[in-house]
């Protein structure tokens, strides 16, 4: 069995890395946001694969938080 505190230690970590990769993604949306406002019409369909992404980026990292939690909710295991 691992002990409460390195599970404990895990947690913490997951949760950081959870927040800097969610205000990562945040400030890379707002950059791209910025530049399909400024994008020429030659360039507007390299924005938007860049957008769709980090869309796509920021969907996963959301859902590598939901899933555990749904996981416990629906199966009553305990992970964190």
């Amino acid at each position: 069995m691992i002990e409460p505190g390195i599970l404990t230690l895990i947690k913490k970590i997951f949760n950081l890395s959870f927040f800097l990769s969610s205000v990562f993604l945040l400030f890379v949306l707002l950059y791209i946001a910025i530049l399909y406002i400024t994008a020429k019409e030659e360039s507007v369909k390299k924005v938007r694969d860049h957008l769709r992404l980090i869309l796509i980026g920021l969907f996963l990292v959301f859902l590598s938080v939901f899933i555990p939690r749904l996981i416990t909710l629906f199966f009553e295991i305990r992970i964190f």
